[in-house]
């Protein structure tokens, strides 16, 4: 059962309230033009499903509707704005309930990402429904520079589909898939993505670099069967990628066939997908966050219940004469951490810019993000002082455009990435690849401790710190170098 005062009230971020990040805020205009279209519904203390549903109904035809007055569809998207905020709060209440606990962030967290209403800002949308207006009033209807997430719902949102029955539950499914709902897990962590959904995205380029043995292969004949499927069911199929069936998974164990490809049952090869989603899940998580999975050292066997240890390299095993070949690679390491650092950062800023220039919202910030980057690492200035230096909104906007942490993830990301390509062909032709299953997993941990004590951890500290110490890190004189450099060559 619905309260028909959610309809007239609005949930707003309020910083200033006591813990929970939000106030209920009564639109008396919402509640006007609910009395006047609904007058036999507004004084009852509960509406009925199909009540509720009509009430959506009607509101959203008059919001959609050019027939209807514009100041009447800025009404009934009031309304709707209203009702969609707490299935909005609901979403973010689930996630910190699902994931908060043991990573130390709350429902507050989440709501800054999708609560950005400010419940008076007068908004309709335009014939197909892609664009935001601003409704003046001198009754002009220019495009809003702001796009509230309330209204975002509402341009997705098809009353007549099957898939899309109810706008509550539509809100809540599109807050926990909104982008920087996602991004924020993602850097904890969490990656919010179906082994599925994963697998259909996958190219099998990225499987080929997996340690599975015909992972590409995998993948390829996924894609044959699961996205063909996909493709012929697009107009009626639910939301998600969903679990492929048993006649999906004989059909691919034939096409492996054919490849001479064995697989005793669908089961073995639902076990071998799911394998493979995992670990591309895991370094999507490296990359987003700039490090790989922590693991325990032991880990449960699930065929037998026992938990046994981790098996890790034994440097007392090593012979005198490997002893010193190792010795070289260490040097070759020392030499390759700074050309790889310095190539990722080129990569990882450039990789920025072109995030932003994809932005509807920053794209035509794009220009500044090297020269805010510059005066970061290089004057060592605040956000604040940077907003007011290059022509931002507020430093808020300064941060989220220049993104300076998730750049040196990315960084981080990317050059261990280059060191274990270059350790792995040095190590081949010094004779040291072990054979051992867990060779490659002990080498990148290695490698990240290497990188993280050598550059990335004061770099992080820096960051934290931020204008009350002078930029001394390494990472932050090459950074500081490439961006000075860059505006030298380019006269800037």
């Amino acid at each position: 059962m619905v309260v028909p005062s959610r309809y007239w009230k609005m949930l707003l971020i309020d910083a200033a309230s006591d813990g929970c990040g939000y106030r209920e805020q009564f639109l008396t205009p919402a509640r006007e033009f609910f009395q006047e279209r609904f007058s036999q519904l507004a004084d009852l203390t509960e509406l009925s499903a199909q009540q509720n549903q009509d009430i959506q109904a009607s509101l959203l035809a008059c919001f959609l509707s050019e027939d209807s007055t514009i100041d009447a569809r800025s009404q009934a998207g009031f309304c709707l704005r209203c009702y969609v905020s707490y299935s909005i709060r609901g979403a973010c209440f689930s996630l910190a309930s699902q994931f908060g606990v043991g990573n130390y962030f709350i429902e507050r967290d989440f709501l800054s990402f999708v609560l950005n209403d400010d419940g008076t800002t007068k908004i309709i949308l335009d014939g197909d429904r892609q664009t935001q207006l601003s409704l003046h009033e001198n009754g002009s209807t220019p495009k809003s520079h702001y796009r509230f997430f309330t209204v975002e719902v509402l341009q997705n949102f098809n009353l007549n589909s099957g898939s899309q029955s109810s706008l509550s539950s539509w809100a809540y499914y599109q807050t926990r898939q909104n982008p920087e709902i996602k991004k924020f897990l993602l850097e904890q962590g969490i990656f919010l993505r179906s082994d599925w959904a994963i697998l259909n995205r996958a190219s099998p380029k990225q499987a080929e670099l997996l340690e599975i043995p015909n992972a590409q292969a995998l993948v390829e004949v996924f894609h044959a069967v699961y996205r063909r499927d996909r493709r012929q069911q697009r107009s009626n199929r639910a939301r998600g990628c969903p679990k492929p069936t048993n006649a999906q998974l004989r059909e691919m164990l034939s096409l492996l066939q054919e490849r001479d490809i064995i697989i005793n049952s669908p089961r073995g090869l639902m076990e071998k997908l799911r394998k493979i989603a995992t670990l591309l899940r895991e370094r999507e998580i490296w990359r987003s966050s700039g490090s790989p999975p922590t693991e325990p050292p032991e880990v449960l066997d699930p065929s037998t219940g026992k938990s046994f240890s981790r098996e890790f390299l034994d440097p007392s095993s090593i012979n005198p004469i490997e002893q010193m070949e190792r010795q070289k690679l260490q040097e070759f390491c020392e030499q390759q951490l700074i050309v790889c650092l310095e190539q990722s950062i080129e990569e990882a800023i450039c990789d920025r810019i072109t995030i932003v220039k994809r932005s509807r919202r920053y794209g035509p910030l794009a220009p500044k993000v090297k020269p805010g980057l510059l005066l970061l690492y290089c004057r060592r200035i605040s956000h604040k002082e940077i907003a007011s230096e290059l022509g931002f909104n507020n430093r808020n906007q300064v941060g989220r455009v220049l993104q300076p942490t998730q750049i040196l993830n990315n960084v981080r990301f990317h050059t261990v990435e280059r060191l274990l390509t270059n350790i792995l062909a040095k190590a081949k032709d010094l004779g040291l690849i072990s054979q051992s299953p867990d060779y490659l997993k002990n080498l990148m941990e290695q490698l990240e401790a290497f990188a993280a004590e050598r550059v990335f951890r004061e770099a992080a500290v820096e960051l934290i710190v931020g204008t009350n110490r002078s930029p001394k890190s390494l990472y932050a004189h090459k950074v500081c170098n490439y961006l000075t450099s860059y505006r030298r060559l380019n006269h800037d």
